[in-house]
């Protein structure tokens, strides 16, 4: 029989209803990877001895020496399905994609599942349903896969728990249970957003007057349409498959149907009905009943007909070997044990070898791949809307080809037009890529010379491991009808051509350099090495061609085998393929097209958001270019790494978490930069935000180094001047019949420093003016008095902070508030809104929170009356910090507008970098509530020179303002949080416990995990203390224990950063000075230090006069 190469391959490919898009999702160690080595050497690429131990998909020597899964990898199998009717199986390609189960590689499922149409969700059915693998469903739901639910490690019940038939089948049972309830969830959460779109279409249609009679959205009418009947898993329904994969066998309900449809003269359609649930045979009366009559004697089906007997299998062997039971069980399953296997000490493989002869893994998944999963054809019609919305519209946009939706939908190979999405750049090492003239499959290649090698642990584990099914194909695999030798010569001839171009180019990189490969889904036409394709960005937009594209011509198309590679010709709609030649013009994600005239594919939901960040430099100055370009590579091989430079020149490297950081940075090491590279500690961002004076318990508290009262007391002097010499407090232009005060304002309001910050010293204040407002206290006095009232926005408790231009002519006053969390939430979940819908405009800001659907946030909060008060957000115009414009009453107009732009960038820079340790702050609000210009003051020429146009000095001023008016209030540090979920069973508790008390943890739940011995802990951790916390715990439990962890949130912290013991209490309780340190303001100081800033520390405390021993003559 010839191999199995890309030609045949190829061959199946031009079928779409004969291919299969499918990945492994699963919480981590759950056995993924151990799933795919059994499939995998179904097409003879590994020995069936190995399975378990080569690790197939995990390439990198990271990922071996670690056991777990970092990366998506993809690999095209041929399988061969048998049909009812048919008299000879059919071939099938089944593009596999493993893909990782710790959290800080979440990204990377994420790329596996935009590019498959169904998924095997696995579950160990010890550690149950664990946080990753809620995520994973949710995954694969709003990418609208097929999942098939494969509860694994079956045989962890029997050897670990020494459960009985019947307590396995409830466990199992109540794990379905638990696995519909997150199905539930997505199904009612997805029709609730639907209907809250149609209420909002609805009410925006009404405004506008086009809304028609019953167009309003119903209820009924919405759950009434909804059908959830095919949405659950149930083993009846042939989704629901139980296996060992490490034993390497599997069943579903339909192997055992029909195993005793004919022995009981049962119909195979009752029998499968049946088969699993509340259901039980009498062996007197020889029927099903529904309900046990026997009053507890009998046992469900399931339990009596099929989990009795592998119990029996597992017992006889393993649990209390009995050679004579063994000799009945082989016959009476007419099996083929090796004389070696029964000789052999370790009975696990007696087990092995029996479990696999009778129920064998790779047929019973692969054979539910093909029969429940949907091919490319049926999956893409109903993915399609997601995929491109606007062109899925029953009216799609002008300026849109809707003959691409069409063949997108019907997945059309013929069609004219050509469209692929890439969902990451997976880079290679150049010695992967395969000669030009090669066309056997490389993965046959090495197969091939280990054997006439002699692999040194092929032989080993062949002396006590299981046999292989055969050492050539497997025979159950058929060639396609129209292959002969004349098809591999073909082929041969066309990879040489498709290399041709990249050879030259190939000739000249060393072994060691890194190529990129596109992972590519490719959704309607066909790919062909020649063609010329647009590479559209995922800002791309029809109505402007020439923005966020490229041109590019195909030179080199690859099948993604696992760990290599193999050329191809064309790969037809429907298929992943890798493509070369593309790391120019593709950064991480962009769709390929032949048209200009359709949309970028929707962009893929980022799971995780990369947290902790280091700075990086090469040990060897002569090493930065190295380092510069392996920081590159980098960026664009992992998807979920980000890389920054600083104003200061420093590369900062960004990853999920620390994991994901080691892995990142021994890439960079090894296989990117190949040099040695420093890395500083992990950096963990925080936040600054304020809490209101009055909900503070700590005010009376603050530390002397506090400046507060200073803020104070330059808002007292400020107003007291402006009272001075304006005729209008409040807000009034320069009048020049005030001549007399002209010289008092002018001396009062000389700043204290360079920054145009007001200075603290103040007059005696001043006869009070002609009061405009008759209910008003105008004085200074009177204003601080009341918490200057005039803050109208922000209420009357927000103290006011005044801060002059350079130039003394004009002051701003700024006040500022905490807002409230929902509000901060909905600004911030709409960041990528808001980016699309900002503009340039004075009223952008007011415009892009409509656009963007926040005024019902706004109003939610209590603050729907400040939306058309809102001048800008910040930082970056999209944070959740909010500059409100409280100057409406002004007089000048024009003044306002000429200065609100500058005090808006203003506001930008100061939400940016906070006055506690130049982190972005974090739901702010500020309100411009006063904007004076010095009566009569004139800048003379020289003046001008010196502090520039006005504009620049009020945008100092107002980012003077704005970190005064923060520290006016009662400023917090926001830290980082992680959701932290740990299982352990009862006794590491304890020592669980006390390593998260001590890095600051909160436990959030603690729940023990129905028919399992173990405890499931969640809680919130700071992500500061989370380094080293996973080889801890893993040491302090003996390695029963293991963290998951995930970015949660930023969390303030309640205590004040600058708290010192003030009070009587306080001070009997700490003492006037405390030994327990404010590890807040231990934390500023270490961020300020980092950062070069000044710190809040007394360097010494006490000190005496050095003597000296010698005296001085």
């Amino acid at each position: 029989m010839p191999y199995i190469t890309p030609a045949m391959l190829g061959k199946v490919q031009q079928d779409a209803s004969a291919v299969r898009n499918v990945c492994i999702l699963a919480h981590v160690d759950h056995g993924k990877t151990t799933l795919s080595d059994s499939l995998i050497a179904t097409n003879q690429i590994i020995s069936s001895r190995l399975v378990g131990e080569v690790r197939y998909m995990d390439s990198t020597p990271e990922e071996q020496a670690r056991g777990i899964t970092m990366k998506a990898s993809a690999i095209s199998l041929l399988h061969g399905f048998m049909p009812k009717e048919a008299d000879k199986p059919q071939p099938h390609l089944i593009n596999l994609i493993d893909s990782p189960g710790h959290l800080d590689f979440a990204q990377e499922v994420s790329t596996a599942v935009r590019n498959c149409d169904g998924a095997l969700v696995l579950v160990d059915v010890l550690e149950g349903v664990s946080k990753q693998t809620h995520g994973v469903l949710e995954q694969a739901w709003r990418e609208q896969l097929t999942p098939i639910l494969v509860f694994n490690k079956i045989d962890r019940l029997i050897l670990e728990l020494k459960l009985d038939p019947m307590e396995a089948y409830e466990h199992m049972r109540q794990l379905l249970e638990q696995v519909n309830v997150i199905t539930g969830t997505l199904f009612v959460s997805d029709l609730l957003s639907k209907y809250d779109s149609a209420a909002a279409n609805s009410s925006d249609g009404a405004s506008g007057g086009t809304t028609a009679a019953g167009d309003s959205p119903n209820d009924d009418d919405i759950w009434a349409d909804a059908d959830d009947k095919d949405l659950y898993f149930s083993p009846e329904r042939g989704n629901v498959l139980f296996a060992s994969a490490i034993d390497g066998w599997a069943f579903s309900l339909e192997h055992f149907v029909e195993l005793y449809a004919a022995k009981m003269g049962a119909s195979r359609k009752a029998l499968s009905r049946t088969l699993w649930g509340p259901y039980y045979y009498h062996p007197k009366k020889k029927t099903i009943l529904k309900h046990d009559d026997a009053k507890g004697k009998l046992k469900p089906l399931f339990v009596s007909l099929v989990l009795s007997n592998i119990w029996s299998v597992y017992t006889a062997s393993v649990v209390a070997p009995d050679p004579d039971k063994i000799d009945k069980i082989v016959a009476s399953l007419k099996l083929r044990i090796p004389a070696r296997v029964l000789r052999s000490k370790d009975r696990r493989i007696l087990a092995k070898t029996m479990m696999a002869q009778w129920l064998p893994l790779a047929p019973a998944i692969l054979d539910k791949v093909v029969t429940v999963l949907p091919s490319p054809r049926t999956a893409q019609a109903l993915r399609f809307p997601m995929l491109l919305p606007t062109l899925a519209s029953p009216e799609p946009p002008a300026h849109l080809d809707a003959a691409v939706g069409t063949a997108v939908a019907a997945c059309d190979p013929l069609a004219p037009v050509t469209l692929a999405f890439v969902s990451k750049m997976v880079a290679f090492a150049a010695d992967t890529l395969p000669a030009p003239e090669q066309v056997i499959s490389t993965a046959y290649r090495d197969k091939r010379q280990r054997e006439k090698d002699g692999d040194a642990a092929a032989s080993a584990s062949a002396d006590g491991g299981a046999p292989d099914a055969s050492d050539d194909v497997d025979p159950g695999i058929p060639l396609p009808d129209d292959f002969d030798e004349a098809d591999a010569a073909a082929a041969r001839a066309a990879a040489a051509a498709s290399s041709s171009a990249a050879s030259a180019p190939a000739q000249s990189r060393s072994p060691d350099d890194t190529i990129f490969v596109a992972f590519t889904r490719v959704f309607a036409g066909t790919l062909s090495v020649g063609d010329t394709v647009y590479v559209l960005g995922p800002k791309y937009d029809p109505r402007r061609p020439d923005e966020h594209v490229a041109s590019i011509t195909i030179t080199t198309l690859f099948l993604m085998m696992g760990r290599s590679l193999e050329y191809a010709q064309s790969v037809p709609a429907g298929n992943v393929c890798g493509i070369g030649g593309l790391e120019d013009v593709v950064f991480n994600t962009a769709t390929l097209s032949t048209s200009l005239a359709v949309p970028s594919f929707t962009a893929m939901q980022q799971q995780v958001a990369p947290i902790v960040r280091v700075a990086v430099e090469p040990r060897n100055p002569a090493n930065l270019a190295k380092v510069k370009d392996g920081l590159r590579i980098l960026n664009q091989a992992d998807p979920c790494a980000q890389v920054l430079v600083q104003a200061n020149g420093e590369h900062v490297l960004l990853a999920a978490g620390e994991l994901h950081l080691q892995k990142c940075l021994k890439d960079l090491r090894e296989r990117f930069a190949k040099c040695a590279v420093w890395a500083s500690d992990p950096i963990v961002p925080y936040r600054e935000t304020v809490v209101s004076l009055v909900d503070d318990a700590n005010v009376d508290s603050r530390a002397a180094t506090d400046v507060a009262p200073e803020a104070r007391a330059r808002a007292a002097a400020a107003v007291a001047a402006a009272d001075a010499g304006l005729a209008h407090p409040i807000m009034a232009l320069a009048t020049p019949s005030n001549e007399t005060s002209r010289s008092s304002a002018a001396t009062s309001l000389a700043p204290s420093d360079s920054d145009g910050a007001a200075s603290s010293s103040a007059p005696d204040a001043p006869a009070p003016a002609d009061d405009v407002d008759g209910d008003i206290d105008t004085t200074a006095a009177g204003r601080l008095g009341r918490g200057l009232a005039w803050a109208f926005h922000l209420g009357p408790t927000a103290p006011v902070v005044a801060a002059l231009s350079a130039d003394k002519t004009c002051a701003v006053f700024v006040s500022a508030a905490p807002m409230p969390g929902s509000l901060v939430g909905a600004i911030d979940a709409a960041r990528d809104a808001l980016k699309d819908a900002m503009g340039t405009s004075a009223s952008a800001a007011q415009d892009a929170v409509r656009e963007t659907g926040l005024a019902p946030a706004f109003e939610a909060a209590g603050w729907g009356h400040l939306v058309d008060a809102v001048a800008a957000l910040g930082p970056s115009r999209v944070g959740p910090n909010v500059l409100l414009n409280g100057l409406a009453a002004a007089t000048d107009a024009e003044l306002v507008d000429e200065l609100m732009s500058s005090m808006a960038t203003g506001f930008q820079l100061a939400t940016s970098a906070g006055p506690l340790c130049a982190e972005p702050l974090m739901g702010v609000a500020f309100e411009v509530v006063g904007l004076l210009r010095i009566a009569g003051a004139e800048v003379n020429s020289a003046a001008a020179a010196n502090y520039g146009p006005l504009a620049g000095q009020m945008m100092s001023a107002m980012k003077s303002a704005a970190g005064e008016a923060l520290l006016a209030q009662s400023p917090r540090l926001m830290e980082a949080m992680y959701k932290c979920e740990v299982q352990a069973n009862a006794d590491s508790l304890g020592k669980l416990y006390a390593l998260l008390f001590q890095r600051r943890g909160k436990v959030l739940n603690e729940s023990m995990r129905e028919g399992t011995p173990y405890f499931v802990i969640e809680a919130l951790l700071p992500v500061s203390e989370s380094f080293g916390l996973a080889d801890r715990i893993q040491r302090s439990t003996t390695g029963v224990a293991a963290p998951q962890l995930a970015f949660a949130s930023f969390a303030t912290n309640p205590l004040d950063p600058f708290w010192v013991p003030r009070t009587e209490d306080e001070l009997e309780e700490y003492g006037a000075t405390t030994n327990e340190p404010n590890k807040v303001f231990a934390l500023m100081n270490a961020v300020r230090s980092r950062k070069g800033l000044e710190i809040f520390e007394k360097l010494v405390e006490h000190a005496d006069k050095q003597r000296t021993h010698k005296r001085n003559k």
